[in-house]
């Protein structure tokens, strides 16, 4: 009789395990989906200007795309203001109002140009 209830309980909680992992890949494979269409949305700026990435002027072109996608952004060194910060300022109230609520906040870098 141990034994049996034993085998039921392992083979429940594999299953669950099983589950957990396939909904966290599954959430993983939507957010490099979000990732690669977002770096779409500047991709062209990043091909004209490969050889001047790390420049100020490169850098506010690729904000001003994302801007203009409607996402909210900021540069990696904090120098340039963040575009559509109102989307931020929506969701910390709503957080304060402990309502649920999102927002990506997207803040292009090196790594991220590599999509």
């Amino acid at each position: 009789m141990i034994l049996i209830v034993l085998i039921v309980f392992t083979g429940c909680g594999q299953n669950r395990i099983t589950e957990k992992e396939e909904k966290k890949e599954t959430v993983e494979s939507e957010m490099n989906a979000e990732v690669k269409k977002t770096v779409q949305t500047f991709r062209s700026v990043y091909m004209k200007e490969k050889s001047e990435l790390n420049t100020l002027k490169v850098k506010r072109k690729i904000i001003n795309c994302l801007e203009e996608k409607g996402y909210a952004a900021v540069d990696c060194d904090n120098q340039i203001d963040m575009v559509n910060r109102e989307k931020v300022e929506e969701f910390c109230k709503a957080a304060e109002k402990e309502e649920q609520a999102t927002v990506d906040i997207v803040q292009p870098n090196r790594d991220s140009l590599q999509y």
